[in-house]
């Protein structure tokens, strides 16, 4: 069995105070309701953060957090960017954001297009990579 704590905001010491990092809204649909929350947060560090994705219920009377489905997330300030790609594990979103802050051709300010296209680039070299692993783990 595993624990994993989720909290939606974090408290960072800032010269002379502190900042709230979190926030994110999330809206689902559960049947006839709509429902908006702050998005669950698993942070890495003061800016970074993995999230669960949230849907909507099957049922259409429920809000599932789903812990097989994982985005990255950077929070700075006013800056909030979610990596729009949903992975199926907590390992494979922080090897993601990782991989993603490494890449010196990427920044989380770069347009929408961009970081897309890295997205896609970056699940293709991760389909290769699991094609050609035996029993991958992830």
């Amino acid at each position: 069995m595993s624990f994993t704590k989720l909290t939606t905001y974090r408290k960072i010491f800032i010269p002379g105070g502190f900042a709230l990092r979190g926030g994110l809204q999330v809206t689902a649909s559960a049947g006839t309701s709509t429902v908006t929350m702050d998005l669950p947060l698993l942070f890495l560090s003061d800016t970074t953060a993995i999230a669960p994705v949230v849907t909507g219920g099957e049922d259409g009377q429920s809000v599932s957090v789903r812990l097989d489905a994982w985005q990255a997330v950077y929070l700075h300030d006013t800056t909030m960017v979610l990596l729009p790609l949903v992975v199926a594990s907590q390992e494979l979103a922080v090897r993601m954001l990782v991989d993603f802050q490494a890449d010196q051709a990427m920044t989380w300010t770069a347009p929408t297009e961009q970081i897309t296209a890295w997205c896609q680039r970056w699940a293709d070299a991760l389909a290769r990579e699991l094609a050609s692993t035996p029993n991958p783990s992830c």
